[in-house]
């Protein structure tokens, strides 16, 4: 545990998002994805982590939202690990 928070539970969450992550989503928005979600994990590891970092990941990927609408299972997903994150600011 980090912080206060499941680290394995968050690790969980970030890779079933990058499994999820098809040829069905275009690169761009998995470039935006991925580095939203590894600027999370990593945050959220940190003893003192940055909240403005935090937020701004959240944001992306509620940003992306529209683009993946197809994609049900990777929107849950996005909503869990963006769900965990806010539990924890």
């Amino acid at each position: 545990q980090y912080n206060g928070i499941n680290a394995d539970e968050l690790d969980t969450l970030v890779k079933n998002i990058k499994s999820l992550l098809t040829d069905k989503i275009t690169l761009g928005d998995r470039e935006i994805i991925n580095d939203n979600i590894e600027v999370l994990q990593e945050e959220l590891k940190k003893e003192n982590f940055k909240k403005g970092f935090i937020k701004t990941a959240i944001s992306g990927l509620q940003g992306i939202f529209p683009k993946i609408s197809e994609s049900i299972k990777l929107t849950s997903a996005i909503t869990s690990i963006i769900t965990f994150a806010i539990a924890v600011l």
